[in-house]
């Protein structure tokens, strides 16, 4: 028995229940149609496939082969986003993401859809609210006083 084959054993039954519920493929009943061993060579095609933009075919099967190696052995596992969005539109793989807030009401509302879109696919995000002036600012639009960055944090935060 190779170690990978070894250590796929020594997952203990919660964590295949949790691979199955949350990572592994479904038909459209819910069942599941991916093995664990399907679900780390999908994560690492995708992980590999960049190699290919710098090198070629061969370069991608090289990484491809040893990202597999390292995940079918459990050395190492990537974060949910890679596992679930793999191979998978929008292929999103990364889990955290910060995003800058303008000083305007049409970009307060547009990075809301923004990170509303970003959390559809499972991943988490920041706000960076140093660009909103502070609250009793003028705004020489309307004459009148900005709510400031808490206001607009707080409509976010129920959205969310």
């Amino acid at each position: 028995m190779s170690a990978g084959n070894h250590r796929k054993t020594m997952l203990m039954p919660l964590a295949r229940s949790l691979l199955a519920d949350r990572y592994q493929r479904k038909d459209k009943n819910g069942k599941v149609i991916e093995t664990l061993d399907q679900l780390w060579r999908r994560v690492a095609r995708c992980v590999a496939a960049a190699e290919q933009q710098y090198g070629d075919r061969k370069t991608r099967q090289y990484w491809e082969e040893r990202f597999y190696k390292i995940i079918s052995e459990l050395l190492f596992l990537p974060n949910s986003p890679s596992l679930f969005n793999a191979r998978r539109e929008p292929q999103m793989l990364s889990a955290c993401f910060v995003l800058p807030v303008s000083d305007s009401l049409e970009g307060i509302l547009q990075v809301t859809k923004e990170a509303g879109l970003i959390q559809k696919s499972g991943g988490g995000v920041g706000f960076d609210f140093s660009a909103v002036r502070p609250k009793g600012a003028v705004v020489q639009s309307t004459a009148g006083v900005a709510s400031g960055p808490v206001s607009f944090m707080k409509g976010i935060n129920a959205w969310a």
